[in-house]
This record gives structure tokens, sequence and C-alpha cells, in this order.
């Protein structure tokens, strides 16, 4: 309500609106196209062989994870000093961080998975 309301009273977002409804219509309304190749997703294989380098990085992956939660529980029992003493970055306390990390390894995931594709 509060869009068409705006809407009424704004001249460039009435243009704008009203061109992205036009290109919407086009679209839906154009006669389908045919791929000239074929369509290939990669095969996901549950029991495919490992390759050295996956190996390599979750060994890798696994033995930061394990640093990681061995220096902050160390840090917590206070057996690295004082807590307050030591500088804590500031992006650690973003909330956004996670979300970031998060989509960086789904990224990463689906480079890997578009890495195995092999036409037939």
């Amino acid at each position: 309500m509060m869009v068409a309301r705006h809407l009424e009273r704004c001249a460039d977002c009435r243009a704008f609106h009203d061109g992205v409804v036009e290109v919407t219509n086009k679209i839906r309304t154009a006669p389908l196209e045919r791929f000239e190749r074929r369509v290939v997703l990669p095969r996901l294989h549950r029991g495919r062989l490992i390759a050295a380098r996956d190996v390599a990085v979750r060994v890798g992956a696994t033995a930061a994870g394990i640093a990681i939660v061995i220096g902050l529980g160390l840090g917590e029992r206070g057996v690295l000093g004082p807590a307050q003493q030591r500088p804590r970055a500031a992006y650690l306390d973003s909330p956004s961080t996670e979300a970031k990390l998060i989509r960086e390894l789904r990224d990463y995931r689906i480079a890997q998975t578009r890495s195995d594709v092999r036409p037939i």
C-alpha cells in the first residue's frame, strides 16, 4: 500500500515501475527458445574417491578448527592471561561475520561441485 501511494506521487519511480512491468510482460510473453547444446548438471556421487587435494584441505581445516577450539578454551580459563588485556578484533563482534563465512563456504562448495562436471 505504501509503494502504491508513493508511485502515485513520484513520477520517476512510476516511470521505473512501468518500465519494469513492460520488460517483465515482454519476457513472459516471448516464445520459448531452444538451447543449442544440452544442459549437463554435475552428478554427485556419495561413494566417489576423494582426491588427495580434498583430503589435504579437510585435514588442514580440521587442524585449524582444533587449534581454534583449544586456543579459545585456554583463553577463557585464563591460561593465556586475563581476557580483558587481550585486544579483540572488531569484526568478530559484527553480526554479519557468521553470515559472510557461511556464504563463502557455500560458494566454495558450489565451485568444488562445478569442477566435477563432465560432459556425457
